[in-house]
Parts: structure tokens; C-alpha cells; sequence
């Protein structure tokens, strides 16, 4: 799919504009995180009930799916567009092998039939250098603001600028939540304080928001796709957002929250593919 064959909507955002919108997804990633955490942990006596096997791994991406469709409906008041296609096309066998790898080959090996610029995948190995290095916000609000002219496309614009926001977001949340999500997907702790980390903490939440980013862009083709057949979102704080720019800023917080949460599950159970 080539990217530009996609972006046709008639409403047309300027660069200043698209940064206020995308720049947003950041905090929603983070607020849908902890949304999805607070429907897993009501359920986490169904959870424990199941036996460690594919058919429990199976039950919490499904409970991980219902979480998002609600999130979305309540948040970004989208009644218009089906996110099901996003979410059933998250998280295949091929994403799973290439956890811990940079965003680039991420993308590239994963999502092969689309189409990225040589400049939008330079900018993609920038956004993967800060995440490495666990830079402040303010690092990836520079790497916009003096890149974010050299792309020609929107809809990389779009993405860029997610990237930034959604990465620095992730891996902040994750750094700060990786024992309390561990908690909830291991019930094989009996306190919170005994519980086990990685020995890296850091780089399981930076992987984990690498895998995020990988998310976005994918969800984000989707979206934008579907968008330039109409359709809108209503942002909180920003209002009503149409065409590729709106359905394409859906399916980009949709796929990073769904990558997101589905690595976390994996990361962390990794018996449950055992």
C-alpha cells in the first residue's frame, strides 16, 4: 500500500495543526493504558481460573480488545468507524519474533506492503535513538519541530509526529508500571513487594514502546485509509477531526495501544505461548 495513494481526504491540515493533533496521542496512549489495566485487573479472577495454555493467552487479548472498543467510544466519541480491523490484524506471530528490534526493521519486515520515504525512516532511526537513551520530552519536541518539514507526505507527518509523542509516553509508563502489570498477568506472586523484574527494566519498557511505535504506524495506515472514505473523531481538548488526518489519528492510537498491551502480556507471560 503506498501511502500517498491514501491520503485524499479533502480537508487539509497544515503542519502547525497536525502537530496540536498528534502530538496529543501521547497522554490518551498513557490514559488508555491504564484504562485497559483497570478492566484486566476486574477481571483477574476469570484470568486465574484458566490454566496457563494458548486458550488463556487467547482470553486476555480478547478482554484487551473489549477494554480498547470501550476506551475509544468513551474518549474520542468515535461511533462512526470499525476498529476491528486494527485489532484483529495486530500482534501476528512475525511481530512477536521481532520484539527488541528497532522501529525501523519493525515496520519494514512486519508491514511490507507499504510504502515509507527514505527521510520517514531516518526520522523513525532518530525516534528509536532517543528511546534507547530514555531522552526527556522536550528531545523529541526538537526532533519534530526542526524535521517535520523535510517530509513531503502528510500522512508520514501524521505519523512522525505520533511516533515522537506515543514513544516518549510508552516508554515512560512502562518504566514506571512494569511491576503492576507484571502482578496482575503472573497470579503465582503472593505480594507485590516479592514480585520479580527484568533485569532491565528499562529496556523491557523501552522494547515495549518500540513495539508501541510499530503499532501506530500500521494502525495509522488502516485508519487513514478508511478515512479518506470518510469519517471523523472528536479529540478532547482539540475537537472534531476529519478524513485521514481524524480515522488516521484513531487507527494510530488504536494500534499502539493494542501492540502496547499485547506485548506487555507476552513480555511478561511469556509461558502462556509456552
Amino acid at each position: 500500500m503506498n501511502t500517498r495513494a491514501i491520503n485524499t481526504e479533502e480537508k487539509k491540515y497544515s503542519d502547525s495543526e497536525l502537530v496540536i493533533i498528534f502530538s496529543s496521542l501521547g497522554k490518551f496512549h498513557n490514559d488508555g493504558l491504564d484504562s485497559i489495566y483497570t478492566f484486566l485487573e476486574s477481571k483477574k479472577a476469570l484470568i486465574n481460573s484458566i490454566s496457563n495454555n494458548i486458550e488463556k493467552r487467547n482470553l486476555i487479548y480478547s478482554l484487551i480488545n473489549q477494554s480498547l472498543h470501550k476506551f475509544i467510544n468513551d474518549h474520542l466519541h468515535n461511533t462512526e468507524t470499525n476498529i476491528d480491523d486494527i485489532l484483529n490484524s495486530l500482534f501476528n506471530g512475525n511481530t512477536v519474533n521481532l520484539y527488541g528490534k528497532d522501529i525501523v526493521t519493525q515496520v519494514t519486515t512486519s508491514k511490507r506492503n507499504i510504502f515509507f520515504s527514505p527521510t520517514y525512516l531516518a526520522l523513525l532511526n532518530k525516534v528509536d535513538s532517543l528511546i534507547n537513551i530514555n531522552a526527556k520530552e522536550y528531545a523529541y519536541n526538537i526532533l519534530v519541530t526542526e524535521n517535520l518539514q523535510s517530509l513531503d507526505d502528510n500522512f508520514e507527518k501524521m505519523q512522525f509526529i505520533a511516533s515522537a509523542s506515543i514513544a516518549f509516553n510508552s516508554t515512560n509508563y512502562w518504566n514506571a508500571n512494569l511491576r503492576k502489570w507484571n502482578y496482575l498477568l503472573n497470579n503465582n506472586y503472593v505480594e507485590k513487594t516479592n514480585m520479580s523484574v527484568p533485569a532491565n527494566p528499562n529496556k523491557t519498557g523501552n522494547d515495549i514502546g518500540k513495539a508501541d511505535v510499530s503499532g501506530i504506524i500500521y494502525g495509522g495506515v488502516i485508519g487513514c485509509g478508511l478515512g479518506a472514505f470518510g469519517g471523523s473523531i472528536i479529540l478532547p481538548g482539540i475537537g472534531t477531526v476529519t478524513g485521514c488526518a481524524g480515522v488516521g489519528a484513531l487507527g494510530a492510537l488504536t494500534g499502539g495501544l493494542g501492540n502496547s498491551a499485547k506485548t506487555a502480556v507476552d513480555k511478561f507471560v511469556d509461558w502462556l505461548t509456552n
